[in-house]
């Protein structure tokens, strides 16, 4: 049985739980698989977020031009547009052209989930297609003459349309400065939150149409970023929205122009931490030269800039930093932490060698480092920082009773247990703050394969009382872990 005899539920679930790039992959195999991805997107959450725009606004092209009823819907719209482009001297655009117009402009403007939510009828606005929309369509098209004209016919320049946006949110799109300058000499009202990206400041600066930008920020007119002291938009504002593209040729200016460094994004995210979360290491560096300071702020999770390069393990964004911090001040922060559990093997040799973090630092509330690592059964990880030991690693857990043996013999970690016993680092019956040793602990929560594993080493003492005065044996019975009971019965150095 091929995936294609599989019921369109059964393979929906299955596509939940692939990566991003596998499910587009997918999208290649054949007709079917296509059609089911595009069909069941609004399904597929995770995906949903994880796409570009650009993604999403092609998939929403496919899925227009293979729905018969949809792309007729499509050729209406071109009928209209065409009769009106001509009218004012521009050339006539087939309806794909105008397609991929409308689908760029639905994405940008309303914004993903809105496309992901009505990816079976995207276009059911369209059946009062008038002049208004045709006009925002010109300028998605970059039709300046048809926009020009409208608007001398007493079109209104301040139309902000629920699905097109407004013209200088197209203008923004294509970073085009020609209509960009004739609306700002009609001076068009710009302090107006609109679209998925807040405004078309917001949209411009986070894709990079440096010319729209240059001419909004010197206009003279009131823009949105300027006219409130509070964040908005997907980033906070421009310099949020250039930080997190890694436009790092409008930092400066955004910064000089709207004096609003310090405006916070959607759960309390600053420019720095979307630029170090998506790995632009440049935009970092020109954040963190035109404002020292930003490095320490966190945001509502709890985390600064410098943990979320590290969680997404962006080792250059990471060096960008450690040029600016203190090696003492990084020692502070949860970074080797992060790294061992998320298994950035490069960026905890890099944390160790360049600012001596401790194996064992232990910020916060997470655990200390070599138990991130070793939990997470990053073996390479605890190798390395095995091999930073200088002054004796310290293998209990401050903010428990564990000590690392017993923390990995409690989740059955068996092969990390034995890793670390056979580095020499540990002894095999090393209490914890219970005075319980990694037998006791196995026993406890029944993890035979760590007991087998445990008896096989001829240094172990079974037969070690905890601070209750339990023996591994006396803890099985009570338990009544029968399998184990009875690898402890059967070793000749348990007493009975």
């Amino acid at each position: 049985m091929g995936m294609e005899d599989l019921s369109v539920e059964v393979l929906t679930n299955i596509l939940q739980y692939l990566g991003l790039k596998t499910v587009i992959d997918l999208r290649l195999v054949s007709r079917f698989f296509n059609r089911l991805i595009l069909v069941n997107l609004p399904h597929f959450k995770k995906l949903s977020v994880d796409m570009s725009d650009v993604l999403i606004a092609k998939l929403l092209y496919e899925k227009i031009i293979n729905d018969t009823e949809l792309f007729a819907r499509v050729e209406k719209i071109a009928e209209h547009v065409n009769l009106t482009l001509s009218k004012y001297g521009n050339s006539k655009h087939s309806p794909r052209n105008i397609l991929d117009s409308l689908s760029d402009a639905l994405t940008y403007c309303c914004g993903r989930s809105w496309v992901t939510k009505n990816i079976r009828k995207p276009l059911d606005w369209t059946d009062d297609w008038g002049d208004d929309e045709t006009m925002v369509l010109a300028a998605w098209l970059r039709c300046l003459s048809t926009v020009q004209g409208l608007l001398d016919s007493g079109r209104n320049i301040d139309l902000r349309h629920p699905h097109l946006g407004s013209l200088m949110y197209a203008a923004a799109y294509n970073d085009d400065e020609d209509l960009a300058d004739i609306l700002i000499e009609r001076e068009m009202t710009l302090q107006y939150s609109e679209g998925a990206y807040g405004d078309p400041l917001q949209l411009a600066a986070y894709l990079g149409s440096e010319g729209v930008v240059t001419q909004l920020l010197l206009s003279g007119l009131t823009l949105l970023a300027n006219a409130i002291s509070v964040g908005y938009g997907p980033f906070g504002g421009p310099l949020g929205a250039a930080a997190a593209a890694g436009n790092q040729g409008l930092i400066g200016q955004l910064i000089y122009e709207l004096q609003s460094s310090e405006i916070i994004g959607p759960d309390s995210k600053t420019p720095l931490h979307y630029a170090a979360r998506n790995g632009h290491a440049e935009t970092v560096r020109e954040l963190l030269r035109t404002e020292p300071d930003s490095d320490y702020a966190e945001d509502d999770d709890g985390y600064s800039a410098l943990d979320l390069a590290v969680k997404e393990g962006h080792l250059d964004v990471i060096k960008v930093f450690l040029d600016s911090l203190a090696p003492s001040d990084v020692r502070e922060t949860l970074a080797l932490q992060y790294a061992c559990w998320f298994g950035h093997k490069d960026i905890a040799k890099t944390l160790m060698d360049e600012c001596a973090v401790p194996p064992d630092t232990c910020n916060g509330e997470m655990p200390p480092a070599i138990f991130c690592a070793a939990l997470r059964g990053h073996f390479e990880i605890v190798d390395i920082l095995l091999a930073h030991d200088q002054g004796g690693i310290d293998f209990q857990d401050p903010t428990l009773p564990y000590n690392l043996l017993t923390r990995l013999a409690e989740k059955g970690c068996a092969s990390m247990l034995e890793h670390i016993l056979a580095s020499g680092k540990m002894d095999v019956n090393d209490p914890d703050e219970c005075q319980d040793t990694a037998l006791h602990v196995a026993c406890r929560y029944n993890r035979p394969r760590v007991v087998e594993s445990l008896l096989q080493i001829k240094t172990l003492d079974p037969n070690i009382e905890n601070s209750e005065g339990e023996t591994a044996l006396s803890i099985a019975l009570d338990e009544e872990h029968d399998d184990i009971i009875e690898m402890l019965v059967t070793d000749s150095r348990v007493n009975k």
